[in-house]
């Protein structure tokens, strides 16, 4: 029924101004068939986490209308080259640092963006200051009532509410950190002993500290370094799962086994303010880490958890299916209570809201190569709402993309003796699966739009070997940066290491020094 009315539809509204929805205000604006498209962001500008503001505008007393931090931190650098962070037509600049340093930094990735958002910006297809309460489906197929607040007018907001066709939600990841289960962590979580990556925005504050990091992202190894040159070393890193982050050895990082406990010794009071700013008290309680065989580390004053985010869409209320009374109810209430899989459900291909595909969102599975991966699924969702790529044509049609899904998960988790494994493939994390999950997005978009065939990036073989390529990359950058911070270190002439003398340091060629491995500072 909806595979025959989407294309008819007039207005669409897409939800955040990050990476992902820059990409589907582009697509639906120039190929779909709707009407009126316009893109609406809670910040004063647009790039979602590229888009650092300033740390210090803390909200005061409820004074000040809301903030939302990005987790982004001030000297990031990404990990993704500039032609896989380009939107189709759009290329991104090479970074100014290259070719020593040839990813770019988070103002060179805001910059991108924000040329990207220009046309858009000045022709008003964005609003900003605006933030998204509520989503909730309408009887009758009548579309979507969109809740907002209008923070431009004034401290309390002004509310706005809205009828939409269709509705595309490119947020729901970073305001929900993850956090591992560890025992007695949510104890150190309340007593701000215990602080996310998400709050991280550098080491000052922490100087002679004792500091755990436990690991799951890029993040950590930038806290970990910043944190040994202020810290006492060593700094403790748990590494939760094998994964592929470029990082360098480090003899002021020591790795450890698995985290089984953390407790403090005694209590301690914290401010809020405190606790998002990643900032703790000179006098503060001491932390006993527990490891997995026995061994206790003590004397800790922080722990830092760099274990992702969640995702979630609290916002989308839908009718409970198959439901005559057609009750409105939280979107993530589909998910069973015995259902252990963390994702917003019932989508299909990861984008489509299967009982109602009037509603969509893009990035709601993670992938490696976010920007390319948005551009292609909003492409392929702006086809598919003008009919150009068909639909399975019921709800449980499209319900058995998930359900397939899911059971692939669990069984690459486990070995033919129902053993558990590891894998990158989560319910929420496309891991091994992306680039057949993209090529397969590419595929339903060439066959309904040829030409897109010679400007969409190929997902194959070869792109694999590419995305190994820029873990090697990655690791020479990181040495080029660590010999670029010990300039300071003279030559026997007197001359400070710099230009040509750092490229051959890493590469093992300067006359009389030491090969090109990783070195310590």
């Amino acid at each position: 029924m909806y595979g025959d009315m989407i294309h008819l539809r007039r207005r669409a509204l897409i939800v955040g101004g990050g990476p992902a929805g820059l990409a589907t205000l582009r697509n639906l604006v120039q190929l779909s068939r709707f009407d009126c498209v316009k893109l609406v962001e809670r910040r004063d500008n647009i790039g979602g986490v590229w888009y650092l503001d300033d740390p210090d505008l803390a909200i005061d007393e409820g004074n000040q209308r809301p903030r939302w931090p990005s987790p982004a931190y001030p000297g990031l650098v990404g990990n993704v080259l500039p032609e896989y962070l380009s939107f189709a037509g759009f290329p991104f600049p090479e970074p100014q640092t290259a070719p020593d340093e040839p990813f770019p930094s988070l103002q060179e990735t805001q910059a991108y963006l924000q040329a990207f958002a220009k046309p858009f910006l000045d022709n008003g297809s964005i609003r900003l200051n605006v933030e998204v309460t509520r989503v909730e489906e309408l009887p009758g197929e009548a579309g979507w009532n969109v809740v907002m607040k209008d923070w431009n007018e004034g401290l309390e907001g002004g509310e706005i509410m809205e009828c939409w066709d269709a509705v595309v939600v490119c947020v729901g990841w970073h305001d929900s950190p993850s956090w591992p289960d560890i025992d007695g962590l949510e104890e150190l979580r309340h007593k701000g002993l215990a602080l996310h990556a998400k709050s991280w925005r550098g080491a000052e504050g922490f100087e002679n500290k004792r500091a755990l990091v436990i690991e799951n992202q890029n993040a950590t190894v930038d806290m970990a370094t910043s944190l040994s040159r202020l810290c006492q070393t060593p700094i403790y890193r748990n590494v939760l799962h094998t994964n592929s982050i470029a990082r360098l050895d480090d003899s002021r990082v020591e790795d450890i086994l698995h985290v089984k406990h953390v407790r403090s010794r005694l209590g301690a009071s914290y401010t809020q303010h405190q606790i998002d700013f990643g900032t703790i008290e000179e006098e503060s309680d001491k932390i006993v880490v527990t490891l997995e065989d026995g061994t206790e580390i003590e004397e800790i004053d922080v722990v830092f958890v760099d274990t992702g985010y969640r995702p979630h869409a609290d916002i989308v209320s839908v009718f409970v299916p198959n439901d005559a009374t057609q009750s409105l109810v939280p979107l993530p209430s589909l998910i069973a209570p015995t259902d252990t899989h963390h994702r917003i459900p019932c989508l299909y291909r990861h984008i489509l809201y299967t009982y109602n595909p009037t509603l969509a969102f893009i990035g709601a599975a993670t992938a490696s190569l976010p920007f390319v991966m948005a551009d292609l699924s909003s492409l392929w969702l702006a086809l598919t709402w003008n009919g150009e790529i068909p639909l399975p044509r019921t709800p449980d049609d499209r319900m058995l993309y998930e359900r397939e899904l899911l059971v692939e998960i669990e069984s690459k988790h486990r070995d033919e003796m129902g053993r558990g494994v590891p894998s990158s493939s989560t319910d929420s994390t496309l891991g091994e699966r992306e680039t057949q999950f993209a090529a397969d997005l590419r595929r339903d978009v060439v066959l309904a739009r040829p030409e897109k065939g010679k400007v969409l990036l190929q997902w194959d073989e070869g792109l694999e070997k590419a995305k190994e390529g820029m873990f090697s990359a990655k690791l020479r950058a990181l040495e080029w940066a660590k010999i670029k911070r010990s300039m300071i270190v003279y030559e026997g002439n007197g001359i400070p290491l710099s230009g040509k003398g750092v490229a051959e340091r890493i590469s093992g060629t300067s006359p009389g020094g030491e090969g090109g491995g990783p070195r310590s500072c």
